[in-house]
């Protein structure tokens, strides 16, 4: 038998292993800032949004921002409109996601369905509607998911009392 090249195959796989043990080690350091959320139904018929916090830190989101495609810088609607307890809200509403945690944040959607109505940006029925998590901070990265815009506003049409007249293709 060639000992030398059993020696070598060991020694390779040896490497192998402990370069898998430092990658497993290392994923709680590497899931930082893994934060990530989706638009879901809330009990009481009001569309939501889960931010889920994966990371080993707690972060704060100042707003919810809404953009018309993925590479557009231009939002067409800031969330600030939030529902908490009373709809009187000031400008730098704060909501704390604790560390492993997720929270859930509903949004006024008569009040998002007149800010998309009166807004100057061109919607199409393909295009999809990105939303994204403000931190505040100057090296937040943008935490995005997407809707199709014919999906969002008929959904936020559903739940509003005072546009369910609205046809929804004149907006397109």
């Amino acid at each position: 038998m060639n000992w030398e090249a059993i020696s070598a195959i060991g020694q390779i796989l040896g490497i192998l292993i402990t370069f898998m043990v430092g990658c497993i080690a290392m994923l709680p350091y590497m899931r930082k800032f893994n934060i990530y959320f989706s638009f879901m139904y809330n009990v009481d018929k009001k569309p939501t949004f889960v931010v889920t916090n994966n990371s080993q830190k707690g972060q704060f989101i100042n707003r919810i921002i809404l953009y018309s495609g993925k590479w557009s810088r231009k939002s067409f609607c800031v969330i600030e409109m939030l529902d908490i307890q009373d709809d009187l809200l000031a400008d730098n509403i704060e909501f704390f996601v604790a560390p492993n945690s997720y929270c859930k944040i509903s949004a006024n959607a008569t009040r998002m369905v007149k800010y998309i109505t009166h807004c100057d940006v061109y919607f199409s029925k393909r295009k999809k509607v990105y939303i994204t998590l403000d931190f505040g901070d100057k090296l937040s990265k943008r935490y995005c998911t997407q809707i199709r815009t014919y999906e969002f506003l008929q959904m936020l049409i559903s739940e509003t009392e005072a546009y369910q007249d609205l046809n929804i293709d004149t907006l397109f």
